[in-house]
């Protein structure tokens, strides 16, 4: 009986994982529905997110790419976006530059195929749990001007 205590618990965690799975999206992304249409919500995001110090290096429109290819999509765009202090924090160690691929990062804007609009970005507070010292630090502090950010354009 003693060597079979840790299965239950074990059982547990696994049945956990497996459930977590089937939305291990939502636990790292979130989408709001915007309070604009598609281009006032674009606009007014990119300047809320300048004025709570983002940089947005390039705003990209895939809805163009898509359709040059031949694929009829509804309107999608995303900013490229970085808080250069927070990032400096993360990539000056070697330990750490291994994230570069995930930078800048991104937030999208983009209409479903109901035409409603929505503003997508990753779940900064889960990744800020997931991790420890210079990304936790740069984490906590963009989850919070990010949101910030953000709630200039959903709906609440």
């Amino acid at each position: 009986k003693k060597r079979m205590a840790f299965l239950k618990p074990l059982s547990c965690f696994v049945l956990i994982m497996i459930l977590s799975s089937c939305s291990m999206h939502k636990m790292m992304f979130v989408e709001s529905p915007s309070k604009y249409e598609y281009e006032k919500t674009i606009e007014t995001l990119k300047s809320s997110l300048e004025k709570n110090n983002w940089d947005v290096f390039t705003i990209i429109d895939r809805t163009a790419h898509y359709n040059e290819k031949g694929f009829e999509m509804t309107p999608i765009t995303t900013m490229e976006i970085c808080k250069p202090n927070e990032a400096v924090n993360i990539i000056q160690h070697d330990k750490y530059k291994s994230m570069i691929p995930m930078m800048p990062m991104r937030v999208a804007v983009y209409e479903n195929n109901n035409g409603e609009v929505y503003v997508s970005r990753m779940r900064l507070k889960m990744m800020k749990k997931m991790t420890g010292g210079p990304i936790k630090e740069a984490m906590k502090i963009s989850y919070v001007d990010l949101e910030k950010s953000v709630k200039d354009v959903i709906k609440e």
